[in-house]
């Protein structure tokens, strides 16, 4: 479509997935349950539109106007705003996961109360992430206790070692039997499965041999739903998300040794955790 005129026109659940938008005016238009999904926009106004639960996923907009737009609750999971005009745009609980601002005009303050930003770029080339849901994930040496942490079995402390970033890991102690640790995390406090049918909770963490992690779904009863597991090998897991769990838990297991002269190599630290949030329209396109 080329110099279109859809200016204060109100959409309801409209398509436009995989469109090619050119020089179009959608001025003060309201957009509600409608699809924009790997659709392209070049020099397309959009100034004072009002976006509620729109899929914007791999859209381009591309030297579009934006100002003064609402995005509430919209999915913009890998849209690009290439040199896009975004003053005064609100994003409230808006989906950004690897959205590109690259040459955008905007202020990173436009990015608060986003549900959000996990690898977002913004207009300087800054990567930026969400907030680890892991308490204490980077080990702190300046106190005595793992807080944080329910230590389970065995003997884990917090030590100065030069292999990892901080400088500072979680370090097994208990050499003959082992030692597991583990962190909870509510489901219901980050994550609504009406809204977001389609998400994946992302474990990464650094780790020597003979250290495992597992990524548990927990039922409101205890047991589990599903797990993964996250080897020494491996930089990430993902486990999908399922209606019936409750919690989130990270397992870790430090291996039994005989060798007491390795104690230092069993080892890990930075451990992140992190909602990618989606849904079962973006495997459409």
């Amino acid at each position: 479509m080329t110099h279109v005129n859809f200016a204060l026109t109100q959409f309801n659940t409209a398509n436009f997935s995989l469109a090619e938008i050119n020089d179009a005016n959608f001025s003060s238009a309201g957009f509600n349950n409608t699809s924009f999904a790997s659709t392209s926009f070049s020099n397309t106004i959009f100034a004072n539109a009002t976006f509620k639960d729109v899929n914007f996923s791999l859209t381009k907009f591309n030297y579009a106007v934006l100002s003064d737009c609402n995005f509430w609750h919209s999915n913009l999971k890998d849209a690009v705003f290439q040199a896009a005009t975004l003053n005064q745009v609100n994003f409230s609980r808006a989906n950004l996961y690897k959205t590109n601002f690259i040459g955008a005009n905007m202020t990173k303050s436009e990015l608060d109360n986003t549900l959000s930003i996990q690898d977002t770029v913004l207009p300087n080339g800054t990567h930026v992430h969400d907030e680890n849901l892991i308490n204490n994930g980077q080990a702190d040496c300046n106190i005595f206790h793992i807080s944080g942490w329910t230590v389970s079995n065995g003997n884990i402390t917090s030590a100065i070692s030069n292999s990892s970033n901080s400088n500072c890991q979680f370090i097994l102690q208990s050499l003959s039997t082992g030692a597991t640790m583990y962190q909870r995390v509510r489901l219901s406090d980050t994550w609504n499965s009406n809204l977001w049918t389609f998400s994946e909770a992302v474990l990464s963490a650094k780790m020597s041999v003979g250290v495992s992690m597992e990524l548990k779904g927990i039922k409101n009863d205890h047991s589990v739903s599903s797990k993964e597991t996250l080897s020494s090998n491996e930089k990430q897991i993902n486990l999908l998300l399922r209606n019936d769990m409750w919690e989130l838990e990270v397992f870790i297991k430090f291996n039994a040794t005989t060798n007491h002269s390795n104690m230092n190599n069993y080892w890990c630290d930075d451990i992140k955790l992190y909602i990618m949030y989606g849904t079962y329209l973006e495997s459409k396109y």
